[in-house]
């Protein structure tokens, strides 16, 4: 299971406990859900030495109703991608990993606002006292979708098919993975490299557990879809598929940790957007998985009448937006001139003109002030000043030195900066404002528009000058992921991490790798604000903005909608 379907269990999640049908009162049990988040954690999982830290959010304006007695009914859900493959450790898009995240448990899930690891499958755990290993205790009550019982086979089996296969959500967890060992027929012990605060989380939330006596027959597993009766231990079973037009889940009511207010989900492909929010207003749908654009927000937002019963969700986001410079380059490897070209580029008039108004300014140190506990209040946002970048422009050598109305390098050479983005309207509109800033101070640039399918290799052969990107730094370990230089280094022609820009600084790797292993959470949060100041200081990537996250959803069928910062309304609290 990779970082984005742990993440989309947890919008599951938050989901199932409070969606209930408008107006119906029948009562069912409620449980209590376990959401669980991206697999690298802020903190441990209890019990540990030091005290549980404070919550990471605060909410953004969200849909308020109270949830209310459920009555079942089907949940109707557009999405703009179809479920291609149901293997736990392939799934990739966002309608294969929520599906998954239905179908599959994990060892543990995790509170992103509580900063809390919890019971999922397994209902305890305990570090060894070594911080080598640790042991985790399963539910006894909990069963495949066939009947069979889910024990401690199972999940060494999982542990061990995933590592064999090469799985590339493995190698999320394959530095620190030590090995799985049955200690009885509800327990397992998995061993550590070596000590770090994130090590529970990371193999209780990234491992999908899969039974054993269906998939010990499966031998090529990098091959296998999955989509024919897919057998999970989830509070959701598979109930029908038609391929690339919709999948039907439907709600076990049996499972030992939740039981959902709703009895099915019907997920139905829409390929695009305006399809999709007309299909909801004419009440076809009961929510758009996707986060909707701006543009169809403001209209949302401001004709209300022209949408009847169709509610918009308005909460922060996790993800920064930055542009990104290829340091690996010159003069981009130069710090003066980045820090130039920062104070070059007005983000309010492009979160004002491009978002409309939906993002949040973020800092240099890129970690989002949703992040409470680990966000640096005292690093300044970076001010906007045209006049300052010109007069740091020239004190670095940055000026026109052949006449031609642009700026050149030191050395005297042209300098056009390339600004790598997607073709879609937002990243291209932020691209473009950003080249007429940089035309302010005399800098020429151009953008250079890609399809979706075209980004990613051209970061991963870190070919590019700049590139319009985001890092989520929500998570506080995926610095090391981020901006560790060893994830910046290329390797057969590829960039072996997600450091695509080749940012490199031995002092910032030593704090990044010494809050991995800071088990006191104010050691912790100490070397965590240290590591933004480093990043102000070196401003390898410029700030722009944090996106909301924009949901649309209606309010006649369904009630009990709740949105949590980053995910938005699909949570476990909604359904």
């Amino acid at each position: 299971m990779n970082r984005k379907k742990t993440l989309v269990l947890l919008l599951l999640m938050t989901m199932l406990s409070g969606l209930v049908l408008s107006g119906c009162q029948q009562q069912t049990p409620t449980a209590t859900p376990a959401p669980a988040e991206p697999t690298v954690a802020p903190t441990e999982a209890a019990p540990a030495p030091t005290a549980p830290p404070t919550p990471t959010e605060e909410a953004a304006p969200a849909p308020t109703e109270e949830p209310a007695p459920a009555g079942g009914g089907n949940l109707r859900i557009a999405v703009q991608e179809s479920a291609n493959v149901l293997n736990p450790y392939l799934g990739f898009n966002d309608t294969e990993t929520f599906c998954i995240g239905a179908l599959y448990d994990t060892l543990i899930d995790y509170d992103m606002e509580t900063a809390t690891i919890k019971p999922w499958l397994a209902d305890s755990w305990e570090w060894d006292p070594d911080r080598m290993g640790a042991t985790f205790h399963l539910n006894p009550d909990a069963k495949w979708h066939d009947g069979e019982p889910v024990t401690a086979d199972d999940v060494v089996f999982s542990f061990n098919y995933m590592q064999q296969q090469q799985f590339p959500s493995f190698f999320a967890i394959a530095r620190n993975y030590g090995g799985i060992e049955k200690v009885d027929d509800h327990t397992v012990h998995v061993k550590f490299n070596y000590p770090q605060v994130d090590a529970i989380r990371f193999v209780g939330s990234v491992v999908s557990i899969i039974p054993e006596h269906i998939w010990k027959d499966i031998e090529d597993g990098q091959s296998f879809p999955n989509t024919e009766n897919p057998i999970g231990s989830g509070p959701f079973r598979f109930k029908e598929m038609t391929p690339g037009e919709s999948i039907v889940l439907e709600a076990t009511h049996e499972h030992y940790r939740m039981n959902p207010n709703i009895d099915t989900i019907t997920l139905r492909v829409v390929n695009d957007e305006t399809v999709g929010v007309m299909a909801l207003k004419n009440g076809e749908f009961d929510a758009l998985m996707w986060d909707v654009s701006p543009d169809i927000a403001a209209d949302v937002q401001n004709r209300p009448d022209e949408y009847p019963n169709v509610k918009l969700s308005q909460v922060g986001g996790l993800r920064t937006r930055t542009l990104m410079f290829n340091l690996r380059r010159q003069p981009y490897d130069n710090v003066a001139f980045r820090k130039a070209l920062a104070q070059a580029v007005n983000v309010d008039l492009i979160i004002e003109d491009v978002m409309l108004g939906f993002a949040d300014p973020v800092g240099p140190g890129l970690f989002p002030p949703a992040g409470a506990q680990w966000y640096n209040p005292d690093i300044p946002m970076v001010e906007y000043d045209p006049e300052a970048a010109q007069e740091a422009l020239d004190a670095a050598g940055f000026v026109d030195a052949d006449g031609d109305g642009w700026r050149d390098q030191p050395d005297g050479s042209p300098l056009n900066i390339s600004i790598l983005c997607t073709s879609d309207p937002v990243s291209l509109d932020t691209a473009n404002y950003i080249v007429a800033d940089f035309a302010e101070v005399g800098i020429q640039a151009e953008t250079d528009a890609v399809d979706m399918m075209g980004m990613r290799p051209r970061q991963k052969a870190a070919d590019f000058d700049a590139a319009i990107s985001g890092v989520n730094m929500s998570e506080p370990g995926m610095v090391v992921f981020y901006l560790g230089s060893d994830r910046g280094e290329i390797q057969d022609g590829q960039v072996v991490g997600f450091n695509f820009g080749g940012y490199a600084n031995p002092e910032f790797d030593e704090a990044a790798q010494a809050s991995r292993t800071a088990f006191d959470v104010a050691e912790r949060q100490q070397l965590l604000f240290k590591l933004q100041e480093i990043l102000a200081e070196d401003m390898p990537q410029i700030p722009l903005y944090i996106p909301q996250t924009l949901n649309l959803y209606r309010d006649d069928t369904f009630t009990g909608w709740v949105a949590k910062p980053g995910l938005g309304i699909l949570t476990y609290e909604t359904l």
